[in-house]
This record gives structure tokens, sequence and C-alpha cells, in this order.
């Protein structure tokens, strides 16, 4: 059985637990497939800070927040980390 974990970018759902370098890719890669969506950048910003690059993680949340204002998760999870 895979083991689980929940972030606040996950809504509390349970996600499988990968490495820290495979999410990192794959998020980078929802990223690049569509730069205009902010849940992949929020994404992004949860994996940075969880290996503790703190100043990555803190872009890809602010760039969330920039593509959509209006949607308080991508707020929430940028005021965490200010």
């Amino acid at each position: 059985m895979t083991a689980a974990h929940t972030s606040p970018a996950s809504h509390g759902s349970s996600v499988p637990t990968t490495s820290h370098s495979e999410a990192t890719t794959l998020a980078r890669r929802a990223v690049d497939l569509d730069p205009s969506w902010g849940r992949a950048y929020t994404v992004l910003g949860e994996v940075l800070v969880a290996q503790e690059e703190l100043e990555n993680g803190l872009e890809a949340h602010q760039e969330a927040v920039r593509l959509a204002p209006e949607n308080a998760l991508y707020r929430m999870n940028l005021g965490w980390l200010l």
C-alpha cells in the first residue's frame, strides 16, 4: 500500500507520496504544459517549500495568485509563507 499525505494545496485529499525530485519534475512539467494554470504553480510551490526551497516556492505561490487573484486557496498558501 502507498503512503499518503495531505497538504493545503490538495484541498485535504490524499495524494500518493513520491520523491521530491519526481514531484518537482512533474510540477514543472505541468507549468510548462499550461503556464496560465495557477494550480500548477501552487503545486510547484508546495513541492519546493517541502524541499526547503523557500524563495522558489514563494515565487511559485506568487505566480499562482497573480494568475488567479480570486482563488482563496492560492492566497492562503502564499500567506503561510509570508
